[in-house]
């Protein structure tokens, strides 16, 4: 049990809920990001005349532009999140194609900023990419149509986190294994990271050893999820909050819902909540930052001085210039 006030340690967590296509794939080579929309509808959307040659032009050219897009959004908040001491970022579940790794991984390393990077489908040219970065892929990632979720340290070091449970949309994902927590650094601590993907986080945890309730190294749960209904982790993420662990759920905004699970009921924040933050809400792209004592959730400290398990919350919306009506209003005379 800490003594004084010289063992509390806050780290600096951010999650970004963002709007994207998802990096989903499915066995006949039909890739969402080539479509013009969020693809809510699976029954519609350009691939079913991509027989067509100049759709095929099109759709192409979508991707093309498509990724350069989501790739100058995921550098625009990683560089924001690290110019105000972000250690960590979580991005929400599909929302990283393959083809962004290199950029995340440089990302990772160039901020000293440990990024968990959304998830997409594993392909052979994923797998390609994997072996191009060194990303070890004995245990994960080595299965085309399973869908992982790269952890990049601040020393650029990836980790593969699988995805085991599959909604009603991935009916075509391979289901992947149960992937042990990593320890990363954050600000010369070392933190248990465990990331369970979207339905994982709900479903019965795998046979395995029993973790010890108090554990000397502090744990993170991250949630990246693309879900609809965000009130199914809640009972999960209060559980882990119970035991004395944080929980990060990042949602895409088409859905909203992205919130911190913490102590936060004596911190003074406008946008807090006493289990953390309030949910962010439907549509909204925003980054949600908050200083966090990861260690110690529950502990009783032996010290005369107030002590906050969560210090500061902030919430930073994305504006896109010529877009926002917000920008304008505030623009006029």
């Amino acid at each position: 049990m800490p003594k004084d006030d010289e063992s509390i340690k806050y780290h600096r967590i951010a999650l970004a809920q963002l709007s994207f296509n998802p990096a989903y794939v499915d066995s006949s080579g039909t890739s969402d990001i080539h479509e013009p929309v969020f693809p809510e509808d699976q029954f519609h959307g350009l691939h079913k005349v991509a027989d067509i040659p100049e759709v095929a032009a099109l759709r192409l050219s979508i991707a093309q532009s498509y990724t350069r897009h989501i790739s100058d959004k995921i550098k625009s908040v990683a560089e924001f999140a690290a110019a105000r001491g972000v250690e960590l970022l979580v991005l929400p579940e599909y929302s990283v194609p393959p083809e962004l790794l290199d950029t995340c991984r440089d990302l990772a390393c160039r901020l000293r900023l440990a990024i968990v990077a959304g998830s997409h489908t594993v392909t052979q040219t994923a797998i390609e990419r994997y072996r191009g970065l060194g990303i070890p892929t004995e245990t994960a990632g080595k299965t085309v149509g399973r869908s992982v979720c790269p952890v990049f340290g601040s020393d650029g070091k990836c980790t593969l986190f699988e995805k085991m449970a599959r909604s009603k949309w991935e009916s075509e994902m391979v289901p992947g294994v149960s992937i042990a927590p990593v320890s990363i650094d954050l600000n010369g601590e070392n933190v248990r990271l465990q990331v369970l993907i979207c339905l994982d986080a709900i479903q019965d945890p795998p046979p395995g050893p029993t973790r010890r309730f108090r554990d000397s190294i502090p744990t993170l749960l991250v949630i990246p999820a693309l879900s609809p209904d965000v009130n199914l982790f809640r009972n999960k993420a209060v559980l882990v909050l119970a035991s004395g662990r944080c929980v990060v759920l990042a949602n895409g905004a088409e859905f909203g819902g992205s919130r911190l699970y913490a102590r936060a009921e004596r911190s003074a924040t406008w946008f807090g909540a006493p289990d953390g933050t309030e949910a962010l809400p439907k549509g909204a792209e925003a980054l949600v930052v908050a200083d966090v004592d990861l260690a110690h959730q529950y502990e009783v400290r032996q010290s005369t001085n107030e002590f906050f398990p969560v210090r500061d919350v902030q919430i930073y919306p994305l504006i896109y210039g010529e877009l926002s009506v917000s920008l304008h209003d505030t623009a006029r005379p």
